[in-house]
C-alpha cells in the first residue's frame, strides 16, 4: 500500500499556474489564463477576509480553495467558497478537506452561511455540493436576441428635439482622461450596489479594485473598447 503524503497550506502567487491548469481542465467552458488570475490577484483588497490554501501530495499542487469576502463581495452572514482538485486526484478526500476547513473558518468567524456557485452544466459538481448540504437555489438565465427580426418601432418616441450621439471610450479620453471613472462613479457603482449577490451579498469595490477586476485584466481590452459613451445634448449618459 502507498503512503502518500498530504499537506495544507496557504497558497503563493508561484501556485498559479497549476491553479490555473486544474481549473481549466475542470471547467473547459469558462477557461481562464496565468495573466488573467495574476491581475485578479494582484488587484486583491488587502484588506479583505480571505483565506487561501492548496493541497501538495507527494510535492504537487492537487488542489485549490478560498473561503470569505471575494472581489468585494461581501455578505453580513455569509462566506464565499471556492474548492477545485485535479480530477486525476479525485475520490481521496481532498475536496470534504477542503470544505471541513472552511466550514470551521465560517463558524469561527460568526458568519451562519457558506455560499459557492458554478455553471447549471456542471453535474458533477452540483452534485457533490448537494450531497454535503448545499442547497441548490435558482439558475442561471439566458436570453437571447433574434437580431434580424428586432424590432426598432419603440425607440420612435425618441425626444427628437434633443441630439445624441455614440462615441467611444478612446474618444472620450482624448477630451477627459478620467472618463473610466467617471463611468465607474455615475453607472457602475450605483448599479454594482443595487445588484443582490447569492446569500444577499453586495459588491462595493472601489475605482481601484474594479479597475483590476474588470480594466486591467489581460482579457478587458476588448470589452473597454466595445463601451459605447452616448452624449445626450452635452451629457454623457452612457
Amino acid at each position: 500500500m502507498t503512503v502518500r503524503e498530504q499537506q495544507i497550506r496557504r497558497f503563493t502567487m508561484d501556485d498559479i499556474p497549476v491553479v490555473v491548469k486544474i481549473h481549466n481542465i475542470n471547467n473547459p467552458n469558462n477557461m481562464m489564463t496565468v495573466e488573467m488570475l495574476e491581475a485578479q490577484e494582484r488587484g486583491r483588497n488587502s484588506e479583505e477576509i480571505l483565506t487561501q490554501v492548496v493541497i501538495e501530495q507527494d510535492g504537487k499542487v492537487v488542489a485549490y480553495g478560498d473561503c470569505g469576502n471575494i472581489n468585494a463581495t461581501e455578505a453580513a452572514d455569509a462566506y464565499h467558497m471556492w474548492i477545485t482538485v485535479h480530477p486525476d486526484y479525485g475520490q481521496q478526500g481532498l475536496g470534504v478537506a477542503l470544505l471541513d476547513n472552511f466550514v470551521q473558518i465560517t463558524k469561527a468567524d460568526g458568519r451562519e452561511k457558506l455560499i459557492t456557485a458554478c455553471a447549471e452544466d456542471q453535474a458533477r459538481a452540483i452534485d457533490w455540493l448537494t450531497k454535503r448540504g448545499f442547497e441548490r437555489i435558482g439558475k442561471f438565465a439566458e436570453l437571447n436576441l433574434d437580431v434580424a427580426s428586432f424590432d426598432s418601432s419603440f425607440c420612435e418616441d425618441v425626444d427628437r428635439a434633443s441630439t445624441y450621439s455614440v462615441t467611444s471610450i478612446h474618444e472620450e479620453q482624448k477630451v477627459s482622461p478620467d472618463v473610466l471613472e467617471v463611468l465607474y462613479q455615475t453607472l457602475v457603482s450605483p448599479l454594482m450596489k443595487e445588484m443582490i449577490q447569492p446569500g444577499g451579498a453586495t459588491i462595493d469595490p472601489s475605482f481601484e479594485e474594479y479597475k483590476s477586476m474588470f480594466l486591467e485584466r489581460p482579457d478587458s481590452g476588448e470589452s473597454v473598447k466595445r463601451t459605447l459613451p452616448v452624449r445626450y445634448d452635452k451629457d454623457l449618459v452612457w
